[in-house]
């Protein structure tokens, strides 16, 4: 079930993004495309995506988090 979001659009930030499995390095690599610029990255794993997140919504997030 999608719910709408009340958030401000300028503040809302869509991305898509795909998850594999690697056997031979045993780890999990991320793809990640924002849909407003079409901007691509690649995470070697799930930690530097978080990271990236945190850094790129930071400001976003702060407001949004109590």
């Amino acid at each position: 079930m999608i719910r709408s979001c009340s958030v401000e659009p300028e503040k809302r930030h869509t991305f898509l993004l795909r998850f594999w499995y690697e056997p031979e390095s045993g780890c999990w690599r991320v793809y990640l495309q924002e849909a407003a610029t079409q901007q691509e990255r690649v995470f070697a794993n799930f930690p530097e995506l978080v990271a990236y997140l945190a850094q790129r919504l930071g400001g976003v997030l702060d407001e949004l988090v109590p």
